[in-house]
């Protein structure tokens, strides 16, 4: 038996992930799901499998963060909706790099290569890895479709300037200082949108690039954003989250 652990935090897509898994293959038996950093870490240090699907955007934080942490020997097939992870995915026992939505063959040819992982060289499963990643073309969301009152429309993400959450809803914030509701969390739009021109800079604002009107320093690690047109309902600081600065600051810089 193959002892496998899925690590993902919308449930929709480990329940999707074992579906697919207990159909094409009886060999695998999935002994743990988790959702975030820390209870990967403790499953890890407690329980041993033969492999791990592993998404890279967790609930808290990047999921890199967890070898940083603990040592892992386990082979990984990442899966994400992101392109720019392969070639980082390679230092931690990567057999194969699934892009989201993960369809039915490719999954299939990732067990293969799981099950030749052992017999394989590691110099020719990175450049069949990097020739997977790069050979598939990456779209991002264009336009999305709201409901205004009775009727449909359809709005640009190149007019988008941030969205953003209030009282647990989702709006979106059009250059025109438009707002409109939006029925998606903000993970879920992070996995939508292309990230050279999206961040998300805290639990409630993800921003566009060019919404970014002045940035100052309000203290040695915040940084205020006044986001361009302004929220009139937020009348708050808009803060980037100090565990983001790092990140935001490469964003700025055009390093994704």
């Amino acid at each position: 038996m193959i002892n496998t652990l899925i690590v993902e935090d919308e449930p929709l897509a480990a329940e999707r992930l074992q579906l697919l898994l207990s159909e094409m293959d009886s060999e695998i038996q999935i002994k743990g799901r988790t959702q975030s950093i820390e209870e990967t870490i403790t499953f890890l240090n407690n329980q041993e499998v033969n492999l791990i699907f592993l998404d890279i955007y967790l609930s808290d934080g990047n999921s890199f963060e967890i070898f940083e942490r603990i040592t892992n020997k386990t082979p990984i097939i990442f899966t994400t909706a992101y392109s720019e992870f392969a070639i980082r995915a390679f230092e931690r026992n990567s057999v194969s790099y699934l892009l989201k939505p993960i369809k039915r063959e490719e999954l299939a040819m990732a067990l293969s290569k799981f099950k030749e992982y052992h017999t394989s060289s590691e110099n020719d499963i990175e450049k069949e890895v990097i020739q997977n990643v790069f050979s598939k073309q990456i779209s991002y969301k264009e336009r999305f479709v709201i409901k205004q009152n009775n009727r449909l429309e359809s709005i640009e993400v190149k007019d988008i300037g941030y969205f953003f959450v209030e009282d647990k809803v989702t709006f979106v914030m059009m250059k025109s200082g438009k707002r409109f509701y939006l029925d998606m969390n903000l993970k879920e739009l992070e996995n939508k949108l292309n990230p050279s021109e999206f961040f998300r800079i805290n639990r409630k604002y993800l921003i566009n690039l060019k919404s970014i009107g002045q940035m100052y320093y309000v203290s040695q690690s915040r940084i205020k954003i006044e986001l361009v047109p302004k929220n009139l309902n937020d009348p708050n600081l808009i803060l980037v989250a100090i565990e983001k600065i790092g990140k935001f600051k490469k964003w700025l810089d055009g390093e994704t």
